[in-house]
């Protein structure tokens, strides 16, 4: 009871005196002070006309967190006033008049009120928890549902397509970002004898992230005890937009292995998966699946490679050729850029041949298609046309800048000097340029190889042909 008067106290305790109700009064002060406490009564009995404006103290804390049961008590008040003080949460007003009459009545419905309010927000509670609970189990599910219809649709890319090209673009439209959180989606995987990297991730990781992408491919090969360059590496970057790693340490890396060989390594960072006990089954999941994919890609560019690599060189052969044109002359042609092919032939071949036998003339085929592979670029495809006649395709290079190169190999072969047994000699060679520019129909390979074997023809014509003995 907040009150300043003695004798409403001594009325309260009098009225109640036969029932269990511990009674405790305090000054104005004092008594808003500890009736709004935490652990404050059950039940509060205020003088209204002692609160007067502190009233609204009891509104807000009414309608915020309390759990007590408010009576007012006073003199006789308006019924807009009454209205308005019981929608703040008041639960009753006993005009002083009848106070004696109506207190203990009030008092047990109040609380009786108070029971039924707690079970109420007891019973919200229960209800609160259960839709937590359902929401979570909901999430889990619709995540569950997502992983596997991205496993169902990975499966029928991986399994039905040997080759791993686009492989990431192939996994994201499949629906990995939506079966996996991360900020981060990697794969680090060898084809042949060429590494490529390929990532999903944010700003964190580019191609002109060089020193990141270094401190992965070190930490690689320090953990699994590979051997990786760090340059020359095929990388294949997909922005996320949303911050990324900007740290090695921040990246989970796990190799894809099959037999005990580890065939590459796929990369994780960041995200939180709704269910976190369900995210390692489906990494291994997953992991499973990319190693004996991979196993069966790098099969499968096994033997494609070996049908169109020369067995003699080492180069590419005639059909690896005509393989690399009809993919590389509609891109040039969709981007408006230039192809070059060189023809090129030795002079006189034959004559090797003929006076140091075909063991000599295949030592200096081999020895020539080294010099071209270390003249030519990365991009550049060096192929064995027939015979001594070697055709390299160099993708968005113009006449002159193939010119140029072409004028390296020259050089090269100047300061060659070829050894066959106690014979040392040099070489000569002529060749014919063409770009795709010169075409009426930028996507015609015999017209681009006849204008270039026609121009290589046009060159030998006005050589010395012959082997010079040194």
């Amino acid at each position: 009871m907040i009150s300043n008067t003695g004798k409403d106290e001594e009325a309260l305790k009098e009225l109640l005196s036969t029932d269990q109700y511990k009674i405790t009064s305090a000054p104005l002060n004092m008594g808003i002070e500890k009736a709004l406490s935490e652990d404050g009564p059950a039940l509060i009995i205020v003088d209204y006309d002692l609160i007067g404006e502190k009233a609204h103290i009891f509104y807000r804390f009414q309608q915020k967190k309390s759990r007590a049961c408010i009576i007012f008590y006073g003199q006789d008040i308006a019924s807009e006033e009454l209205n308005m003080m019981l929608q703040q949460g008041i639960y009753a007003y006993i005009p002083k008049r009848f106070f004696a009459d109506r207190l203990k009545e009030t008092i047990i419905g109040g609380l009786e009120n108070r029971r039924a309010f707690i079970e109420i927000l007891g019973m919200m509670g229960s209800l609160k928890e259960l839709n937590i609970r359902l929401e979570e189990e909901t999430a889990s599910l619709k995540k569950r549902n997502r992983e596997l219809s991205f496993i169902n649709i990975l499966s029928s890319e991986i399994s039905y397509e040997a080759g791993w090209a686009n492989i990431l673009q192939r996994m994201i439209d499949a629906g990995l970002p939506r079966a996996v959180e991360y900020t981060l989606f990697g794969l680090l995987y060898r084809m042949g004898s060429h590494w490529k990297l390929a990532m999903h991730a944010g700003t964190g990781i580019s191609p002109e992230n060089s020193r990141l992408i270094s401190d992965i491919i070190h930490r690689v090969n320090s953990d699994y005890s590979q051997e990786i360059p760090e340059t020359g590496m095929d990388l294949d970057y997909i922005p996320i937009n949303r911050p990324g790693v900007t740290s090695c340490e921040q990246i989970d890396i796990t190799p894809l292995r099959l037999s005990d060989e580890t065939l590459g390594f796929m990369m994780f960072s960041g995200g939180q998966a709704a269910n976190k006990s369900e995210e390692p089954v489906m990494k291994q999941t997953l992991r499973n699946m990319l190693s004996l994919s991979l196993k069966n890609a790098q099969e499968y560019y096994n033997l494609k490679e070996a049908s169109v690599t020369d067995s003699l060189t080492g180069v590419y052969n005639r059909k690896g050729l005509f393989d690399f044109l009809e993919k590389e002359l509609p891109r040039a042609d969709r981007y408006k850029k230039p192809v070059s092919l060189i023809l090129t032939d030795m002079d006189d071949f034959k004559g090797i041949n003929d006076t140091m036998g075909h063991q000599a003339g295949d030592y200096v085929l081999k020895e020539y298609a080294s010099i071209l592979k270390k003249s030519f670029r990365l991009p550049d495809i060096v192929t064995r046309f027939g015979g001594d006649e070697f055709a390299i395709l160099l993708p968005e290079t113009g006449l002159k800048e193939a010119h140029a190169i072409m004028q390296r190999v020259i050089e090269a072969l100047d300061k060659h000097t070829f050894e066959w047994g106690l014979t040392r000699f040099k070489i000569n060679i002529s060749y014919g340029i063409s770009n795709n520019d010169e075409l009426i129909n930028h996507n015609d390979q015999d017209a681009l190889i006849g204008l270039s074997d026609a121009r290589l023809y046009e060159h030998k014509t006005v050589r010395f042909k012959k082997v010079s003995p040194y």
